[in-house]
């Protein structure tokens, strides 16, 4: 998990070392790890996981070809390219082409 999401108000609660709830959403970032042992399933079974586990968004950016997928509970998966603006949380919007070109300058 490269970022996870969590509420202040499940934070308040005390939670030891690990984090025992589930993040409102991770964002993961393409691994460069080596997945021949794993296979080309890596990503599918890994969305499947943390949404059956409790989180309610999982984004993967994948750098190489400039996708984002978005895959929530109960609702369709999207790829999209880095110029689509989605929601990440509450509000808070996400176009990561701009966000890219904006860093450039």
């Amino acid at each position: 998990m490269d970022i996870a999401i969590v509420s202040r108000e499940k934070l308040k609660k005390p939670q030891g070392t690990y984090l025992k709830i589930p993040p409102e959403v991770v964002i993961e970032i393409d691994t460069k790890a080596d997945l021949s042992d794993i296979g080309d399933q890596y990503y599918i079974k890994k969305t499947d996981r943390l949404l059956k586990s409790g989180v309610k968004k999982v984004i993967w950016i994948f750098t190489d070809v400039k996708k984002i997928q978005i895959a929530e509970n109960n609702k369709p998966w999207l790829t999209v390219d880095y110029d689509y603006q989605f929601e990440i949380i509450d509000g808070i919007n996400l176009n990561l082409d701009k966000l890219l070109k904006e860093d450039e300058s």
